[in-house]
């Protein structure tokens, strides 16, 4: 085989490796792309269901350290959220601390139905609030 043949032979080869290394580039920034975006969703996800599903450090804190009250029931409305099938409420209340003023308060949870019966206005219920934040209300379960 002469040296142009060799030289002929060898263009094909470099071609067809350039060619493979490009789609290898190609495929490496898709594969890329797709876990970013991925890495994203996994982000927003945590962002949007984080606090429903590791629940909040500071109900724990209140009902730990909290203020032990009583609380009138005035107001329950849907919101129309539902996680399992249970649907998020928004609670309004008044909440009579022994020896203080009464104040307004207003409790966001998710309840179980089988539960909304106990919250219906008129409803009197133990509660605990932070005295620093005298919004920041928790049930006390019986």
């Amino acid at each position: 085989m002469s040296e142009d043949e060799k030289a002929g032979a060898a263009e094909p080869r470099a071609a067809q490796a350039a060619a493979a290394s490009e789609s290898d580039v190609a495929a490496s920034n898709a594969r890329g792309a797709i876990w970013y975006v991925v890495a994203m969703l996994l982000l927003a996800s945590f962002f949007a269901f984080g606090p429903i599903l590791c629940g909040d450090g500071d109900e724990a804190r209140i009902r730990r350290e909290g203020v032990a009250a009583k609380a009138r029931v005035t107001k329950i409305v849907p919101t129309g959220v539902y996680f399992n099938d249970q649907p998020r409420v928004r609670i309004s209340l008044e909440v009579t601390p022994e020896g203080q003023e009464p104040f307004e308060a207003k409790v966001v949870q998710f309840m179980s139905p089988v539960d909304l019966p106990r919250y219906q206005p008129g409803a009197v219920l133990d509660v605990r609030f932070d005295p620093q934040g005298r919004r920041d209300v928790v049930f006390v379960e019986p």
